[in-house]
């Protein structure tokens, strides 16, 4: 997108090393176009990005990815998307001697919201199915932009009262995360150039999702802070239901309240079954020398 000056690729790093496929669960929705089909999910499984990951050693050496289980990504995350041009990097708090300056990936990246997972024209045998492994490059999904603040700035320079307040937030020294804002700017994009989940902060630091957060035991929790709604300007109401609601309103592949209801219940109800399933997950892993915020435990 050139107003954000993100760049987009549509298949993925050419030296893409992770033997990437996705698996589905069975649709929650499917909407017929004049050209098309649409086959939506609620969620899907991922696998890590281990290659992509500047302290993948750190988290998992090399020789036991095979045995990490995927993570689960569903329709509200907030995750890391590639960028291949000369994005923003983060802010300075993100800076310590040694740290690669996209931490804790080694390429550019931003943040997104996930409003849509998609196929087009499945066929039906598969699409019923309750489960099924495909290869990336045949899922698309769709997605709203949260800014950092250069990216804020570069789209709101008329906006004097805006740009004072990122100036505010830019120059506080009592920051311990950098601060993302919410944009209803909407991209497609394939599955392919997701790095990672984010995991997003309210003003009072506790998780927009509660017990229900995008990040596994597992992988880094890359986290953000996020208190404002762009253009609008004014504070997020962060019940989470609420928010992974405005993303599938704005998203433009849902054609009446119908489908938007429909495809509401089933990403509610997945996000719901996450919070179990995370629970059972990470009793089974163990992590003998690393937290996850990547401090030494003990």
């Amino acid at each position: 997108s050139k107003l954000l000056q993100l760049s987009i690729p549509k298949d993925g790093r050419e030296d893409q090393k992770d033997n990437f496929m996705v698996t589905l669960p069975k649709h929650s929705l499917r909407v017929k176009y004049q050209e098309w089909v649409g086959t939506f999910y609620s969620s899907c499984q991922l696998t890590p990005r281990w290659s992509e990951l500047s302290i993948a050693g750190l988290v998992c050496p090399s020789k036991r990815r095979r045995d990490f289980p995927t993570w689960q990504m569903c329709v509200g995350d907030i995750v890391a998307v590639y960028c291949d041009d000369d994005s923003e990097p983060p802010s300075g708090l993100d800076d310590f001697a040694g740290r690669h300056k996209w931490y804790p990936y080694n390429l550019p990246w931003s943040h997104a919201q996930i409003i849509a997972i998609y196929r087009k024209n499945v066929v039906k045998e598969e699409e019923e199915q309750d489960s099924v492994s495909v290869d990336a490059s045949l899922i698309q999904c769709q997605i709203r932009w949260f800014l950092r603040v250069p990216e804020v700035k570069s789209v709101c320079n008329e906006k004097e009262s805006l740009l004072l307040k990122l100036d505010e937030i830019a120059s506080d020294t009592e920051r311990t995360t950098e601060e993302i804002f919410e944009w209803n700017f909407t991209s497609e994009i394939s599955i392919s150039t997701i790095l990672g989940p984010v995991r997003v902060d309210t003003p009072s630091r506790t998780h927009i999702f509660e017990n229900d957060s995008p990040v596994p035991q597992f992988l880094p929790r890359n986290r953000r802070l996020c208190n404002f709604n762009v253009p609008a300007f004014k504070r997020i109401d962060f019940e989470p239901t609420t928010l992974v609601r405005r993303g599938i309103d704005v998203c433009k592949l849902f054609m009446n309240r119908h489908q938007r209801e429909k495809i509401s219940a089933a990403v509610v109800e997945t996000r719901r079954e996450r919070v179990e399933n995370t629970k059972e997950i990470d009793t089974t892993i163990k992590l003998d020398e690393f937290k996850m915020d990547g401090s030494v435990v003990g």
